[in-house]
């Protein structure tokens, strides 16, 4: 079973290139049940982030190796929120 749900439109979830993984959006679906966990932004994020990191570690790097991301919010006033489970530790 993957631990990170497969991608619902025409793309892949990940491409490898090299020593590069490139992810595709994540959008917070728990890959065992295919749903959203829930519908507070700290979830979504968590979830999003869960599948982020089961995407790197099969391709062999941890959530430290990522350089870059880049997050879609629909409401800022959600970010405050949205940010602080990003800075939680990620190892």
């Amino acid at each position: 079973m993957k631990k990170y749900p497969e991608a619902i439109g025409p793309y892949s979830a990940y491409r490898r290139v090299g020593n590069l993984v490139y992810t595709s959006g994540q959008l917070p679906i728990n890959p065992e049940t295919n749903e959203f966990p829930c519908d507070k932004i700290e979830g979504q994020t968590r979830q999003a982030l869960l599948n982020v990191k089961a995407i790197i570690e099969e391709n062999g790097g941890s959530m430290d190796d990522i350089i870059k991301t880049t997050v879609f919010i629909d409401d800022m006033n959600d970010f405050n929120a949205m940010n602080e489970v990003c800075e939680l530790p990620r190892t």
